[in-house]
């Protein structure tokens, strides 16, 4: 196969990637701006009872008082408000689907069985976060560990053979019975459900592996801050992403999977995680496409640019919560 014919796939992958992120971002446009005249149609709405009240030059105590005509003039802008926002709010919803019942459920597992890695190879890749996590311990008395969005429990069993006391929260009761089933303590809960229920200053870690991807931005800031809260003085965050900054990730493999929300690029991380009190300290790139270094066909390639395509695939951050 020739090297041409290999990134002539890779440019029509891009356009496909870009193509599909083109069509997302034009349906997200269009249920932008239902919402807006949504919110428009709730301030006049509001605009409505305000007017009818300065028409009759009532207070709000007073309107018990107006007279009936009155009173069903106001009912009747109400309703016809309330119409309105009930059809934009259908257009919306048809614009934007559910899932089918049980279709995260599968695209969860199978994506990790799929594409993320076997459970040897996973285990064998996490064990670098294992000096990080047995320092945190020491310096927070051994306190437990709580890995959000645990998935099939891979994270959790490596902790578990090196003697790490450690909790897996998942959205997913499929996934969550895997990690059952193999001993694991794991339970079914929202990621920020779990560790907003969780004391002051009580974990040696908050763990992250492959979530903040599927999450908006606010949601991620909201898990850093809350993750600051429980975590000891000493303690740490870890965050581990797919890493943008190779294009082939940015540009497709990220989009493989379909609970995807938005890539997190580190230098932003870094800056969120800051930004929430903890001191960065470390940033890893991780897990080169080796396979496409050693090709033949890519050793001509400048090294800079054989990095953008075949460097490394994750990202992580580890933090500190500065001592109080």
């Amino acid at each position: 196969m020739s090297a041409t014919g290999d990134f002539d796939r890779w440019l029509r992958a891009i356009f496909r990637s870009s193509q599909t992120r083109r069509n997302a971002q034009e349906l997200a446009s269009r249920v932008d701006a239902l919402q807006r005249e949504l919110a428009a149609a709730r301030a006049d709405q509001d605009a409505a009872v305000a007017q009818t009240a300065a028409n009759n030059e009532v207070t709000r105590r007073d309107l018990a008082t107006m007279r009936e005509h009155d009173i069903e003039k106001v009912r009747e802008a109400l309703a016809e408000s309330m119409l309105r926002q009930a059809r934009l709010a259908q257009r919306i919803d048809r614009l934007a689907p559910e899932m089918p019942a049980g279709a995260i459920e599968w695209t969860a597992l199978a994506f990790a069985e799929k594409f993320r890695g076997s459970v040897d190879e996973i285990e064998v890749r996490l064990q670098v976060y294992l000096p990080d996590i047995l320092a945190a311990r020491a310096r927070t008395a051994n306190a437990i560990v709580i890995d959000v969005g645990c998935g099939r429990g891979d994270w959790l069993d490596v902790l578990r053979r090196n003697g790490v006391d450690a909790i897996g929260i998942d959205e997913s009761p499929q996934v969550v019975e895997i990690c059952v089933t193999a001993g694991l303590n794991a339970r079914v809960g929202n990621a920020m459900a779990a560790l907003r229920s969780q004391p002051d200053a009580s974990a040696a870690a908050i763990t992250a592996f492959h979530i903040v991807e599927h999450m908006p931005y606010a949601a991620v800031a909201a898990l850093i801050m809350e993750a600051h809260r429980v975590v000891r003085p000493g303690g740490v965050l870890m965050i581990e992403t797919p890493n943008c900054e190779n294009l082939v990730v940015g540009a497709n493999t990220f989009w493989l999977d379909p609970t995807h929300v938005r890539p997190y690029p580190l230098a932003l991380l870094e800056f969120m995680i800051s930004q929430a009190g903890f001191d960065v300290l470390d940033i890893k790139r991780l897990h080169p496409n080796q396979a496409m270094i050693d090709a033949e066909r890519m050793q001509d390639l400048p090294e800079n640019l054989l990095t953008l395509v075949a460097g490394p695939q994750d990202g992580a951050i580890i933090a500190m919560r500065k001592g109080d």
